[in-house]
């Protein structure tokens, strides 16, 4: 059991890792500048109460890595041959039909009700499964996918399986591991870029 949670958790690690490394200096802290360069907070900025700042730039390399990861992963998904890499979990294969529904989702054409009733059990909140499919919905819609994206898919995720009983982590369906093993192929291609 505490291997599976750790696997699972791996995307909030991946995705921490990939919020931390993507971030740029401030001005202050680059050439010699003063603390007091760059953009001035306003009450525009603050959106219900709370500052929201853009956490994570896109750059060159990041974007082009996962281009071509989801090239691949669309790829995989269409063949049913996405490899599914959950150490502690015995997963014979995932059925083609699982694999195609879900790359339909993530390109926008597919149903993301049929993902959200295949990860639901188990979790004590359905609409973190509601939210996570919506999420999932068109996210590789432009043949590629924004790091911002991929930031708000992985915390998507990680509150589902935070909400997930034991007994479901213990025993996902071949939907959740698929997701997960795309998410993984998904933080590995940007951590890797930077």
């Amino acid at each position: 059991m505490k291997n599976i949670l750790k696997q699972l958790s791996i995307g909030f690690t991946l995705g921490t890792s990939l919020l931390v490394s993507a971030t740029l200096p401030a001005q202050a802290q680059t050439g010699n500048a003063s603390d007091v360069t760059g953009a001035i907070i306003t009450t525009g900025d603050i959106a219900g109460g709370a500052f929201a700042p853009t956490l994570i730039r896109d750059n060159a390399a990041l974007l082009a890595a996962l281009s071509q990861t989801v090239s691949i992963i669309s790829a995989q998904l269409a063949q049913g041959t996405l490899p599914i890499t959950l150490p502690g979990v015995t997963v014979a294969s995932v059925p083609v039909a699982v694999q195609q529904a879900l790359l339909a989702v993530l390109i926008g054409s597919g149903d993301a009700a049929g993902i959200e009733s295949a990860i639901a059990a188990g979790i004590t909140d359905p609409s973190l499964a509601r939210e996570l499919a919506a999420i999932l919905q068109g996210l590789f819609a432009d043949e590629t996918i924004s790091p911002a994206n991929l930031l708000a898919v992985i915390e998507a995720y990680n509150a589902f399986i935070d909400a997930s009983s034991g007994e479901a982590l213990s025993n996902p369906s071949p939907t959740l591991l698929t997701v997960q093993s795309v998410l993984t192929a998904l933080v590995s291609a940007a951590s890797t870029a930077q």
